[in-house]
């Protein structure tokens, strides 16, 4: 068992460590744009929910709900998550559309929070 929990630990770093990279780059395009409007509210509200969906994995992820069995047993889906989270925010720098980008990293979050919500239910 204490394989699988060092694993869920794993995603859960991993999926926190692409959220890092996502909030970093839209922080750093916020700074870049130096005209107000659209697009500068659309960063800072990307920012702002990226920060949210860190702080909900976070708080799902504490070292009791880790244990579960419900939620060791959804480890792989974990893992998958964390993982795509992970590709896409690597890409983030040098992508076109950042807010696509981070969109996609959030969507990702939001499913490996709802993974752990889920578990926990069970």
């Amino acid at each position: 068992m204490a394989q699988s929990i060092d694993d869920i630990r794993n995603s859960r770093d991993t999926a926190l460590a692409a959220l890092d990279t996502s909030i970093s780059v839209v922080g750093y395009k916020i700074a870049q744009t130096t005209t107000t409007g659209p697009y500068l509210d659309q960063l800072t509200t990307r920012y702002h929910d990226l920060m949210t969906q860190r702080n909900a994995i976070l708080a799902a992820a504490t070292a009791a709900v880790l244990q579960l069995q419900q939620v060791i047993d959804a480890v792989a889906t974990l893992n998958s998550l964390a993982n795509q989270m992970n590709a896409v925010a690597q890409a983030l720098p040098t992508a076109t559309n950042v807010l696509t980008g981070s969109a996609s990293v959030l969507a990702l979050g939001q499913q490996f929070a709802d993974t752990l919500a889920t578990a926990r239910q069970v």
